[in-house]
């Protein structure tokens, strides 16, 4: 990727970011207009961040704000002195801000995997017999060290798109 790539796909990054439709999704079509075959999550990840950075920049005083808040409301709820009618308007943006962040943390809650069935294909049998115990221990072994050894992967939507 040569720089003038970058800073065009760093425009797009920064002119779509906000509005109500993916900034990855305009940077995957740019890609595939210019035929840039590589793809960089790196790179993707670096422009996010350098938006993070922009967006930061510009609201520092209000995320200041909201974070001091923030503050204020605990220091109440410890002191038992919280009233909701009384809170001034950073801590209720602070606020319906934290509830609505319920969803999202509910998501990432542990679930252990479920519907998920093994087979096994083939067994070397053990000098002494082996139990039907043993087979199964092996095998949540083998999915136990599956999983741990998966690395993360990226799911994301693919399509393919003809303009």
């Amino acid at each position: 990727m040569d720089i003038f790539s970058a800073i065009f796909q760093g425009i797009i990054q920064g002119l779509t970011e906000f509005l109500p439709v993916s900034s990855s999704g305009h940077l995957a079509i740019y890609q595939h207009i210019t035929g840039m075959q590589e793809n960089n999550l790196f790179f993707s990840v670096m422009l996010h961040i350098g938006t993070l950075s922009a967006v930061l920049a510009v609201y520092f005083k209000t995320v200041i704000k909201l974070f001091s808040s923030l503050g204020s409301i605990f220091k109440k709820l410890i002191h038992r002195n919280f009233v909701w009618k009384e809170m001034t308007a950073e801590e209720n943006l602070a606020m319906m801000i934290i509830i609505g962040l319920i969803p999202l943390f509910l998501l990432f809650l542990p679930i252990p995997m479920t519907d998920m069935k093994i087979k096994v294909v083939a067994l070397a049998p053990a000098e002494g017999g082996t139990s039907e115990l043993a087979f199964q221990t092996a095998a949540h072994k083998a999915l136990s060290e599956a999983v741990e050894t998966g690395g993360p992967l990226v799911l994301e939507p693919i399509m393919k798109l003809e303009v």
